[in-house]
């Protein structure tokens, strides 16, 4: 079954055309890193696989429904880049909140969160007072809580340090979710991960992984 399905997608912002005639299928389950650099569509397809952006033309389908729409967009947990938790909340009440909003039967507990992303001892702590790192493992947390089959994460290695990275890569290829990650540069554990480059994807508008 595919968790993610791009059909003859058009689409950009401030009437920039970013995406032109991409074709491509996820499976459920499959880890795909989408590498290159600053402007090269990135940030725009994660938001289109999001439904932040709706396609100009062609299809944009979450286990087959458009993704634009509220039951999708329910399915997905998207990570921005440089991400900011609530300033006026704690460790734990970040990841609290979002909890909660998300309302799914399936999203993992607060402690197993904090646990798994290492804040457990940063509970009371408050983003302003945080590390680059510390805000960026938070901004992770609060985007897994969610408990979606799905996670779009743009950058997010950025301000985590080796052992970080290699947690955070654990994680994610150990979980059942698919995942769909951006990022400038291929990571060392990329083979963890399908990788396909911006300029293949551009180049050959069309892929099944």
């Amino acid at each position: 079954m595919n968790a993610v399905e791009l059909r003859g997608v058009w689409a950009g912002y401030d009437g920039y055309t970013v995406l032109r005639d991409v074709n491509l299928e996820v499976e459920e389950g499959v880890k795909v890193l989408f590498v290159g650099p600053n402007g090269s569509g990135k940030s725009t397809l994660l938001k289109v696989i999001s439904g932040l952006i709706r396609p100009e033309r062609g299809e944009a389908l979450i286990y087959g429904l458009p993704a634009h729409k509220t039951e999708a967009r329910r399915l997905v947990g998207y990570l921005p880049e440089a991400a900011t938790p609530y300033p006026m909340l704690s460790v734990r009440m970040n990841v609290e909140y979002i909890k909660r909003l998300s309302g799914s039967l399936n999203s993992p507990g607060v402690e197993e969160t904090l646990e798994l992303f290492g804040l457990k001892g940063y509970e009371k702590e408050y983003p302003t007072t945080l590390s680059a790192g510390l805000n960026q493992r938070l901004a992770l947390a609060m985007t897994w809580v969610k408990g979606t089959p799905i996670v779009a994460l743009d950058e997010p290695f950025d301000f985590l340090d080796e052992e970080a990275k290699q947690n955070l890569s654990q994680l994610l290829f150990e979980s059942k979710k698919t995942v769909i990650v951006a990022t400038n540069m291929e990571p060392p554990f990329a083979s963890r991960f399908r990788v396909i480059h911006m300029k293949e994807l551009k180049k050959e508008m069309g892929l099944a992984l």
